[in-house]
């Protein structure tokens, strides 16, 4: 009884003997390092490899002011460049000697010369990731049941803490699991991340590599929890090629909302229903196309209005350690 009433909603598994001394507990939801995981111990990073290609078509030099968030190096030289590492839950970055004595009023940048072409790579690498929260999973139980904690011991785990409400006898199930999608893209345009108020600088063209990382971080020896649940790109372009989807995308995300989810759980989807006609017989006069005094105007022809589709991959997922995807981003300036 003092048990229950020092802990009424938990139950605590107890794996392995008690006698190691070095021990790690994670709660869920939470954080471990910079990375925070959702209920079910998923966390998400993004890193990324584009190159971009610039040219000066003024008659004097140029300065280009960077974001030194990103590894960059212009591939003129093997003297410009810089680099971004994570420390703690901080980014901090180191330029090149190079790079410092060549700077603009205390702003990191390149010069670009009259009418030079030149490409810039720029990386965000996996010591300073970008990191993507996964939404949380919805469980049909709400939160009874869910493993609120895990320890470890020695690299082991050693106990569990499952939240069990102390009154609930109705029910002895409720639900089956289904990949829920736990992340959406970010969409942005190319364009808009190199905004140039200068027209002398045109980017000619962008190209480069993103990949996309989710990792079931509690899982200290990578074997013991499984997770099912579905996932998309984290950034997607408007404006530019998307292509080279590795591993092949399971389906899109129409096809998940509107077919999938629904034929997962055994159920048909939904149907459109046809709206009917409205008599317009009724009314108290009919419209013409002549006014009262006779004079014909015009019939008006209303535009047909088309919504904008913006589809994107998904992916359905059933893992323990990690899962990777990968893929290509292409944009040209095709009005030069």
């Amino acid at each position: 009884m003092g048990m229950r009433r020092i802990f009424p909603f938990l139950l605590i598994l107890f794996l392995v003997p008690l006698s190691y001394v070095s021990a790690q507990s994670y709660s869920l939801p939470g954080a471990y390092g910079y990375l925070n995981y959702n209920n079910i111990g998923l966390a998400g990073e993004t890193t990324l490899d584009i190159n971009v290609t610039l040219i000066n078509i003024a008659p004097y030099p140029k300065f280009v002011v960077l974001n030194p968030r990103y590894d960059f190096k212009i591939l003129r030289s093997d003297k410009e460049f810089g680099y971004t590492y994570r420390v703690g839950n901080t980014i901090e970055g180191r330029i090149s000697l190079y790079t410092l004595n060549h700077s603009l009023n205390y702003m990191v940048g390149f010069w670009i010369m009259p009418y030079e072409t030149v490409k810039i790579n720029f990386r965000i690498n996996s010591n300073a990731s970008y990191t993507v929260d996964m939404l949380d999973y919805q469980s049909p139980c709400g939160e009874t049941g869910h493993i609120d904690s895990v320890t470890f011991t020695n690299g082991t785990l050693s106990h569990l803490y499952i939240n069990i409400p102390p009154d609930e006898i109705e029910k002895l199930t409720c639900g089956v699991v289904y990949p829920q999608l736990l992340n959406y893209p970010k969409i942005m345009s190319l364009k808009s991340m190199l905004p140039f108020l200068d027209r002398y600088i045109k980017v000619l063209k962008v190209e480069g590599l993103i990949r996309f990382k989710v990792t079931n971080v509690p899982n200290e020896d990578n074997s013991t929890f499984g997770v099912f649940f579905a996932m998309a790109p984290p950034i997607l372009f408007s404006d530019a090629r998307t292509y080279d989807y590795y591993p092949n995308y399971t389906m899109t995300y129409s096809e998940y909302v509107k077919d999938f989810i629904w034929k997962f759980q055994g159920a048909e989807p939904p149907r459109r229903r046809n709206v009917p006609e409205v008599n317009a017989t009724s009314n108290l006069f009919h419209l013409t196309t002549s006014l009262l005094s006779g004079v014909s105007v015009p019939r008006y022809k209303p535009k047909s209005r088309r919504r904008a589709r913006f589809d994107f991959p998904v992916w359905i997922v059933l893992m323990k350690k990690d899962v990777e995807i990968t893929y290509r981003v292409s944009w040209t300036n095709s009005g030069r």
